[in-house]
C-alpha cells in the first residue's frame, strides 16, 4: 500500500499550541501534522522538544491554549475521540516472555476482576485493539531515531516545541 496516497486520517491536528510555562523550553508552538489511517507515524525529536506536551493534547490530559485537532473523525479532548485510541506511556513495561494474552489477563487480576469475566472480556479486548490484525495506526513518539527508521512508514522532526521537518 502506498502509505502516502492515504486519503482516510486518523490525526489532523491544526497549528495546536501550548507554549512553555516558564524557562525549560518545553511546550508546542503552531504545531500540524496528518496521520493516516493505518500509517506508522514517527514523532521524533530530543528530551524536551515538545513532544509528549504534543501527544497529551492529543488523548485530552492537557488542552492546547490555540489550534485544534481532530483523531478520527473526533476532536481531541472528547469521549469520542478518547474511546478511537490506546495510550501505552513511556516507561510502563511488562516481561517481555508474557504473551499478549497474558498481560491482559494479569491487568484483569490486578484490577480484581472475577476470572469468568476476565475469560470472557480478553479475547474481546484482544481482538478489539487489533493485536495481530493489520490497518492499526501507529503514534510512535521517540528520541530514538532508530526506533522510528525501523517502525515507521513516516515521521515529523520536532525540536524546541516545532515541527523542523516531516516526510518519508
Amino acid at each position: 500500500m502506498d502509505r502516502g496516497a492515504l486519503t482516510e486520517e486518523a490525526l489532523r491536528d491544526g497549528h495546536l499550541e501550548n507554549p512553555p510555562k516558564g524557562s525549560n523550553g518545553r511546550g508546542c508552538r503552531n504545531v500540524t501534522i496528518t496521520v493516516g489511517k493505518g500509517e506508522a507515524f514517527g514523532f521524533l525529536g530530543p528530551n524536551g522538544a515538545g513532544k509528549s506536551t504534543f501527544v497529551k493534547m492529543l488523548v485530552g490530559l492537557i488542552h492546547p491554549t490555540a489550534g485544534e485537532a481532530t483523531l478520527i473523525g473526533a476532536p481531541i479532548g472528547t469521549l469520542e475521540a478518547k474511546r478511537q485510541i490506546g495510550y501505552l506511556p513511556e516507561l510502563y513495561r511488562y516481561q517481555e516472555w508474557l504473551t499478549d494474552d497474558e498481560v491482559v489477563r494479569l491487568h484483569g487480576r490486578l484490577c480484581g476482576m472475577d476470572k469468568q469475566v476476565i475469560n470472557k472480556r480478553v479475547p474481546e479486548l484482544l481482538h478489539m485493539v487489533g493485536v495481530g490484525q493489520q490497518g492499526k495506526t501507529i503514534f510512535l513518539n521517540s528520541h530514538l531515531l532508530e526506533d522510528v527508521e525501523v517502525l515507521c512508514d513516516r515521521m515529523a522532526l520536532l525540536n524546541n516545541g516545532q515541527v523542523l521537518r516531516h516526510g518519508g
